[in-house]
């Protein structure tokens, strides 16, 4: 039986392929398979290379591994494909948000995803000579509109994975219910899903869940239930899930006082940078310690389940084990009826050795439709035009779209400064400017 072969580009993120690492040590069906990390940081390469050959040591997991910069060599006779790069790192997008708020955007437009997308491109299309029997799993954003972008110029077997359905146990941690017995499902774009079925201990809690939202609309102490939950669950009439409560109410952000307002005294996540270089380092350094360290790696790292979907996916389509998962697919056969087959709509489906069988759902309501759903596709769509079709007109109409433009100039300045700032060179020959 031939050796299973996993490639993870973008290996050097130590948190994602330890955890990745760490799940296949730990099922069976998948020990001894050979992993081949890439990154184009050699330091990070070989510190994540090291604390896995100890860890595969350890467990007595039988697995074998291989380094490399090269993604051609990554890829050469791979089975599966994850994909959890960062194109450019912290640093630059750090740099482009900054740029981006001086020019009047939010977050930067987040238009480091274009860069992200036109790398998802080339990575696809390396598959499809290297390795065009290989799944794809794209974990690295944007999730939505690269398995949209993927499914519309490639034949490439595709998954996408998000975290933000786990917020579903965590609405139930919030109305004081015990999470391990909470189960639902939260369906729509990756980043922008809605609860469409609640339950508790097996029966349906939508009840319990809108009495709670009605006595409790402004309690600030709560995450997934505060305020920006609440008022968006008024408005669009279906509870947003996750990420969505952050991204699907542009005026939530307008100014500082509008986030503390709707998501505590702080601002929220979005009101700060994220990238903290000295937080990275002090990270970079314990990584360092533990790899080169005489302990061993699993007193720090328990062999127990990391909780990420990409192993269990990789057992179920591999080893025939079926089992339920959140993904990210092309719509195809209207697993959620009004949005278009080319378009990859997030939602549960059962997974075996005959591959992925989605669950589906029942049409949006009208209103969620017409004031979430719609306006989010068609925002996306003029990401993934433009990536596939090369156009800076359409990257252009990307930022007059964004509700923070006052002018054409603005755009137009934006565009100008961020395809000419250090670290853009690719993508403005990308786009032919």
């Amino acid at each position: 039986m031939k050796k299973l072969n996993i490639a993870i580009i973008g290996a050097g993120s130590y948190t994602f392929s330890r955890k990745i690492v760490g799940d296949l040590c730990i099922t069976e069906g998948l020990n001894g398979c050979h992993v081949t990390f890439m990154d184009i940081d050699a330091e990070r390469l070989n510190l994540i290379y090291d604390l896995a050959v100890r860890m595969s040591r350890e467990l007595k997991a039988g697995m074998t591994f291989s380094k490399t910069t090269s993604r051609e060599e990554a890829l050469s006779g791979a089975d599966f494909v994850l994909n959890t790069a960062l194109i450019g790192g912290y640093e630059y997008i750090d740099a482009q948000k900054r740029l981006g708020n001086q020019c009047g955007y939010f977050m930067g437009a987040w238009l480091h995803y274009f860069r992200q997308m036109a790398f998802f491109r080339e990575l696809a299309d390396d598959m499809a000579r290297l390795c065009p029997n290989a799944w794809l799993i794209l974990s690295a954003n944007p999730v939505f509109e690269g398995c949209t972008l993927l499914c519309r110029t490639s034949e490439i077997k595709t998954i996408g994975l998000c975290h933000g359905h786990h917020a579903i146990q965590k609405v139930g941690e919030e109305m004081g219910l015990d999470p391990k017995k909470t189960d639902g499902r939260a369906v729509g774009f990756n980043h922008w899903i809605w609860l469409s079925d609640f339950r508790y201990e097996g029966r349906d809690a939508m009840p319990l869940l809108h009495q709670y939202l009605e006595e409790h609309p402004f309690d600030e102490t709560k995450m997934f239930l505060g305020p920006a939950a609440v008022e968006q669950f008024r408005m669009y009439g279906m509870l947003p899930i996750g990420d969505t409560i952050r991204f699907a109410a542009w005026w939530l952000h307008i100014d500082m006082e509008s986030r503390k307002k709707w998501f505590g005294a702080d601002g929220g996540r979005d009101a700060q940078f994220w990238y903290n270089p000295e937080q990275a380092e002090k990270w970079s350094r314990e990584i360092r310690e533990i790899a080169e360290g005489k302990q061993k790696v699993t007193d720090t790292f328990r062999p127990q389940f990391s909780g990420e979907q990409i192993v269990p996916i990789i057992n179920s389509l591999t080893n025939h084990q079926k089992g339920i998962y959140q993904v990210n697919i092309p719509n195809e056969g209207q697993i959620i009826k009004g949005i278009a087959e080319d378009v990859a709509v997030e939602c549960q489906a059962v997974i075996d050795g005959a591959g992925i069988h989605p669950i589906s759902e029942p049409p949006f309501p009208k209103n969620l439709m017409i004031k979430a759903m719609l306006p989010r596709w068609s925002y996306a769509e003029l990401m993934v035009e433009a990536v596939r079709q090369h156009d800076p007109q359409l990257l252009l109409f990307y930022l007059l779209e964004d509700h923070r433009t006052r002018d054409y100039a603005q755009a137009e300045l934006y565009m100008t400064e961020w395809l000419n700032m250090e670290g853009n060179g690719y993508m403005k020959d990308y786009f032919g400017m």
